[in-house]
């Protein structure tokens, strides 16, 4: 059986990579680069009759695993996206959230931008190529196993990395890894591994050796291969079962020749139907006049009762919330204590908040802040340290040369 595979870029005029794989022999029958995304179209008569497998970039996409009550139902699960909320920067309604494999009581999700998601679909429908499975990339990266063994007794845990021309894959879990430009990326991980203070086997798919002086990092060299060849044979085993095109996102089945035989018929019977129904739709489309006039109303009140509330989902809940800060506003809400105190910090590191969020309750400000370089973001974690607060590190991207990091300031 052969699969095209492609590795989209994160906007239209990054690279695509492309490999035709041939499964049962484990080799690649073809493969190239495209400039951008304007060529996938080049690529419609090596797609027919294979199934297409789209590499996602992983900087992208954010991967959690979410603890679940013991026996979760599924209505809990399907809540997840509230249980993000006050950990995902940007407005969760603006995030696609897919499920991932449940072990025991947690759930693996990832999260991605509807627009991001809807922007790599209008690429391929542009392009009449049709996707049957979308994946991050850092989870088409083996999660190595080689060279564990050779650390002797001591426990170890494993990973393995990957270079594609400037980027680098990294994986180390199930359901974890790091993606990214190496020259910033690279620096990341080293301080995250330094601060876990825990010996790694990592297993290297390319000829670098980046991490071969780390005090904490055991490095592997793989049989080396293609980077399109490594994550082709991971994805043909495709173990997670995962497809981030699901829920309104899930791809139809391509038509089958049948299906082209009683199209016309399906067609008459659709015009019959339609008919039928007509006098309905008219009906329906007076009450729902009525009704969007009605929420019209019901915003123009609690916009004249509460002003200043902002865009709200929930009515009753954003009413209660506007109420709680003016009476945090009464009593003196630290909020404003701490950014006083971070204002060195913020000066003297050159960062700049993109968003903040503050948590009465737990006296906890969370910002989204964009630097320059990785390094302006560790000069303000120092100093807010420095200040008597404790600093804890979120999600880190890196976007139009500029680092984009999520940073939780606890009181």
């Amino acid at each position: 059986m052969e699969k095209l595979i492609l590795r989209l870029g994160a906007d239209a005029q990054t690279p695509i990579d492309w490999a035709i794989w041939q499964t049962t022999e484990r080799t690649i029958l073809a493969s190239g680069i495209l400039p951008n995304a304007d060529a996938l179209a080049s690529l419609q008569e090596r797609a027919a009759g294979r199934p297409l497998t789209v590499l996602v970039p992983s900087t992208e996409v954010l991967l959690k695993l979410v603890d679940l009550p013991p026996g979760a139902s599924r209505k809990v699960i399907q809540s997840i996206g509230f249980m993000l909320e006050d950990e995902v920067a940007t407005d969760i309604d603006d995030q696609f959230i897919a499920l991932g494999p449940k072990q025991g009581n947690q759930q693996a999700v990832a999260i991605v931008a509807h627009n991001t998601l809807k922007q790599w679909l209008e690429w391929l429908d542009a392009a009449q190529l049709h996707c049957d499975v979308m994946i991050p990339d850092i989870l088409a990266l083996p999660y190595a196993s080689i060279g564990a063994e050779k650390a002797g007794a001591e426990q170890v845990a494993t990973a393995s990395v990957l270079t594609i021309r400037e980027q680098v894959l990294l994986r180390d879990g199930t359901w974890s890894g790091f993606s990214g430009e190496a020259d910033w990326l690279i620096p990341i991980v080293s301080t995250h591994y330094e601060r876990q203070q825990t010996t790694i086997s990592l297993t290297q798919y390319t000829a670098d050796d980046t991490f071969t002086d780390h005090p904490y990092i055991q490095t592997v060299t793989a049989e080396l291969e293609l980077p399109m060849h490594i994550l082709a044979d991971e994805i043909s085993h495709n173990r997670l079962n995962f497809n981030l095109c699901q829920g309104q996102y899930q791809q139809r089945k391509r038509s089958s020749g049948q299906w082209q035989y009683w199209r016309s018929v399906a067609a008459v019977a659709l015009l019959a139907l339609t008919i039928g129904i007509i006098d309905k739709g008219i009906t329906i489309s007076q009450l729902s006049t009525q009704n969007e006039a009605l929420n019209a109303q019901i915003k123009a009140d609690i916009q004249a009762g509460f002003p200043n509330i902002g865009t709200y989902r929930d009515a009753r809940r954003a009413i209660t919330q506007y109420v709680k800060r003016i009476d945090n506003m009464g009593s003196g809400t630290s909020g404003i204590d701490m950014l006083a105190n971070l204002s060195g910090a913020f000066a003297n590191s050159g960062i700049k908040a993109q968003s903040l969020k503050f948590n009465h309750d737990r006296s906890e400000l969370r910002i989204q802040a964009q630097a320059k370089a990785f390094s302006n973001l560790e000069t303000f974690k120092q100093q807010a340290q420095a200040a008597g607060y404790v600093v804890e590190d979120g999600a880190i991207n890196n976007r139009n040369n500029l680092v984009i990091g999520t940073l939780t300031i606890k009181g």
